[in-house]
């Protein structure tokens, strides 16, 4: 064992950057394959939004990975990297009012490769999200996965809480990040106390864990606070 880790610094293990300075130090360089990374936030204050703008990033630093999307769909979030990508409002989506929007939308598609694969799963069962990552790690084309967010994976069993259940799904989480060698980047909601809805699991099985919290600047405009 000792002269294995001995043999093992002669390689640099595999870290793929969030493309946030300050997340990336935070985490030591960035995502290191075969580690889970929980955040965790209050509703509304912005699981999505950050997963989308590290998913983003990765995709412009031609990473590729599995997001799989249990609450926003995909096509929301591409809209949303293209309003970012574009320096519109994605709302223009809805109102249609931008006549320049498809001209847009078409650069945006044209410039970044597609280095994402999507599955919208709301209401998918732990079983259904096991057969997704482990069908897209077959293949041997992904480095990591983005889960939106832990306590959404259903099917959880009669006979057991949801405790019970939620940390079996953060500990999986850690078992094939290691096996695989993948990223895992998994949003987790927290109750009004500030502990992770549903129990402890995830703090348990991650290999570091952050929260989100909002910070609005005296300009006007609300900034998503890593800590």
């Amino acid at each position: 064992m000792r002269e294995q880790i001995i043999r093992d610094l002669s390689t640099v293990p595999p870290c793929y950057s969030t493309g946030i300075k300050s997340v990336d130090a935070a985490m030591g360089g960035g995502m290191f394959g075969g580690k889970v990374y929980g955040i965790a936030a209050r509703k509304k204050v912005g699981k999505t939004m950050f997963l989308g703008s590290v998913s983003y990033n990765l995709s412009t630093a031609e990473i590729p990975h599995l997001f799989i999307a249990l609450e926003t769909p995909g096509a929301e979030i591409e809209q949303r990297t293209a309003g970012r990508y574009g320096n519109f409002n994605s709302i223009r989506f809805l109102t249609r009012d931008d006549p320049q929007l498809a001209t847009r939308v078409a650069d945006y598609t044209t410039m970044r490769g597609d280095f994402v694969v999507y599955e919208d799963a709301p209401g998918a069962s732990f079983d259904q999200v096991r057969s997704m990552v482990a069908r897209h790690a077959a293949k041997g084309q992904i480095k990591g996965v983005v889960l939106d967010y832990l306590q959404l994976v259903a099917g959880k069993s009669s006979r057991d809480t949801e405790e019970y259940h939620l940390r079996s799904v953060a500990q999986w989480l850690a078992d094939v990040a290691r096996k695989e060698g993948l990223f895992v980047l998994v949003a987790a909601q927290v109750n009004q106390d500030g502990n992770t809805r549903g129990g402890e699991g995830l703090r348990l099985a991650c290999d570091q864990y952050y929260t989100l919290h909002r910070d609005w600047t005296g300009t006007g405009k609300m900034e998503i606070a890593f800590c």
